[in-house]
């Protein structure tokens, strides 16, 4: 019996019966195998704003499933999708090219295949589901645009950990206002920041949905996949933990922060 929520898919709208229903690998089999982390287990837990355990959960990475999705959806432009990324995903996962160098087509489609598995990832997990659902239908109708005050970034490390991803809904907040707390608080109910490092290769893409509110990037190392311009502010900062994974992957997506400008 499909829950209240699971009857229409989050990409189209289409109504989900057990016929049409299909369920998609969170993350992607291909790079479940290129990672080899198919039987991690994983233990996805949704902390509270004041640090305190609300739910966990315990399974293996390729039991993470989505239900949401119609097969129509992933047959068809998820699947094409995953066809066009894996050659530009595969040796940035490796090192064997890097971030910075990627061309504006290579970036639109690490930032749409990023988008779509921050969606699929949010849409299954025990966590604040703060994506509006006109982003699904974004992702699935634009290959070459975010939904607007959404925006991707990729980095590399030099750690060897194979997979890890945060949600988050939490912004070091910059710039003068009266209002930071209250700021603070409607970000927490509706913005999101949601990253994923994948061996050497991470990403990560944020909402700031308030206005008068743009992201704030480490210069150097929150590389912009889309948009490529825009108006954000940047932070210089000489250390950065290349070497290690874990302290790499907190920093780069802590490390991506918000202004106000008023």
């Amino acid at each position: 019996m499909l829950k209240q929520r699971d009857r229409h898919c989050i990409f189209c709208k289409t109504p989900l019966t057990q016929e049409n229903r299909s369920k998609e690998h969170v993350i992607p089999k291909w790079l479940l195998y290129s990672l080899n982390v198919r039987k991690a287990n994983i233990q996805p837990t949704h902390f509270s704003n004041k640090g305190e355990m609300l739910t966990k959960r315990q399974h293996t990475l390729e039991g993470l499933l989505a239900g949401q999705i119609c097969k129509v959806c992933n047959c068809g432009w998820m699947s094409e999708l995953e066809e066009v990324a894996i050659p530009i995903i595969k040796p940035l996962i490796l090192g064997a090219s890097v971030v910075v160098e990627l061309n504006d087509a290579e970036r639109q489609l690490l930032s749409r295949w990023t988008a779509k598995t921050a969606f699929v990832l949010n849409s299954s997990s025990n966590y604040l589901m703060n994506i509006p659902s006109t982003h699904f239908e974004h992702i699935r109708l634009h290959t070459n645009s975010l939904p607007f005050k959404v925006s991707t970034y990729g980095q590399q490390n030099h750690g060897d950990r194979p997979f890890y991803w945060i949600q988050s809904a939490t912004w070091i907040l910059n710039g003068k206002s009266n209002n930071i707390s209250k700021i603070a608080a409607e970000l927490k109910n509706s913005s999101y920041k949601i990253g994923f490092q994948f061996r050497k290769l991470m990403l990560l893409i944020g909402y700031l949905p308030l206005e008068n509110i743009y992201p704030v990037i480490w210069k150097g190392i929150h590389v912009p996949l889309l948009p490529k311009n825009g108006k954000c502010g940047y932070y210089e900062k000489k250390e950065f933990s290349w070497l290690d994974s874990e302290k790499a992957f907190f920093e780069f997506h802590f490390g991506l922060q918000a202004t106000i400008l008023e």
